[in-house]
Parts: structure tokens; sequence; C-alpha cells
């Protein structure tokens, strides 16, 4: 039943990749959704006996998103981080503006075991996983593709024994999104 279960649940991940929703997009305030975001993963957080260290620069400006979508990509980057860390580890997550000031960056960072060079090229792809029968493979492309459909990037820095960290970064609100939805 189990495996049952897992096999559906690929199966739904498949479609919802292969059917990408309507965004639903919003002015929004990163920090808020960050906070909002590790309110649903507290316990998950917690059971694993992960440290958290936030931090968030105050003042940054608004950005335009669906919140949902932001929200499932820091869920996935936190569980793999999660994952890749033994009791102990520490999840760092912070906010910042840009060099260029355009766009506002998120890295979630994490002290597992690394992503090693030699994989760091495909993470992206549908179906690649360095979990082996554990991962579908999936949940790193479907990040890719949301961060993407918001016109961001997402980039990742990893040292083997030391960790990893990912970054998004999402463009400035600056009115003009509206216009360009409708």
């Amino acid at each position: 039943l189990q495996e049952t279960e897992r096999i559906r649940g690929i199966v739904q991940d498949l479609l919802d990749f292969s059917k990408p929703k309507k965004a639903d997009f919003r002015e929004a305030e990163v920090n808020s959704v960050i906070r909002k975001t590790l309110k649903l993963v507290h316990n998950m957080l917690h059971v694993s006996a992960i440290e958290t260290k936030l931090d968030l620069q105050e003042g940054l400006p608004h950005v335009f998103i669906d919140e949902n979508k932001i929200q499932e990509v820091l869920i996935n980057l936190i569980s793999n981080a999660i994952q890749a860390m033994s009791p102990g580890g520490e999840l760092s997550i912070s906010t910042r503006l840009g060099e260029d000031k355009e766009y506002v960056v998120i890295e979630v960072g994490d002290t597992g075991k690394g992503i090693p060079p030699e994989f760091l090229p495909n993470i992206f792809d549908p179906f690649f996983s360095t979990k082996g029968i554990e991962g579908a493979g999936l949940g790193l492309s479907l990040s890719y593709s949301i961060i993407k459909n918001h016109k961001g990037n997402l980039k990742v820095r990893s040292e083997v024994g030391v960790g990893t960290t990912f970054s998004i970064e999402l463009g400035v609100h600056n009115g003009k999104e509206k216009r360009d939805e409708r």
C-alpha cells in the first residue's frame, strides 16, 4: 500500500509537471512569505533536530509573485536540506537586495553532505535524483520551473562535506507587472 501511494504521488507530480497551473501573481513581501513557510515546516525541523538561522534583511522592496508557488519552492528546498543533514545540522535562510537592486535574493543553505560536483549540472533535470530510489527527481525540476515562470533565477553552490546553498532571485516589483499580466 505504501509503494502504491508513492507511485500515485509520482504520477500526480508528473501530471502537475506536464500541466502547469496559471500562477496567481500578487505584490508580496518576501520575508513575510518566508516566515509563513517556516510555520508550515516547523514540526519537520523540530523532529529532525535542525537549527534554523534567519538573516532576513528588513525593508526589502516587494516582489510580484504567486505566494503559494514560492512557498512550494521553499518547502522543497527546506525538505531537501533536512534530508541532507544529520540531527544538529543548521538550516540558514537569508534575504538581501541584489547588487543591481533589480531583484531580491533568497538563500536557503544547509550544513549537509553537499552535492558532488559531477551531479550539479543535472540537479534541475526532471527525474534526476541524488537520493537513489528515495527521490522521484521532480522537486528541484518543478522548483526551477516555478522560478523561471516568475522570470527569476534558481542557482546552487555546493561543497561535499560542507553543505549546499540555493539562491532564488526574484525581480523587484515596480508596478509594471500588473499591466503586463492583463
